[in-house]
């Protein structure tokens, strides 16, 4: 199941301080259910939904992915972006 994706896509959507950094997804933009049959020792793995966020699917973390990366393009930068964000939440 893509949980990841669709929560990195809620937030960078919904959220104008959301940022995705890292590197491109799977695009599996489905869910999974496994079902396990100890009898016969196999693992199977059904599509069970198909996802899109606002009408966007997985194809938009990659975008998104690569615009946050490029404004966070060193380590500094990015940690320098999570100090002020820790700061902020502390002084609220």
């Amino acid at each position: 199941m893509s949980c990841s994706e669709i929560l990195a896509l809620s937030l960078r959507e919904n959220l104008s301080n959301a940022y995705l950094i890292g590197e491109k997804t799977y695009k599996k933009n489905i869910g999974q259910t496994q079902y396990y049959n100890d009898k016969y020792n196999f693992i199977m793995s059904i599509v069970t939904f198909k996802w899109d966020i606002n009408g966007d699917d997985v194809n938009e973390i990659d975008k998104y992915i690569y615009e946050d990366n490029h404004k966070y393009n060193s380590i500094e930068n990015y940690l320098d972006r999570i100090f002020y964000l820790n700061e902020f939440d502390n002084n609220s």
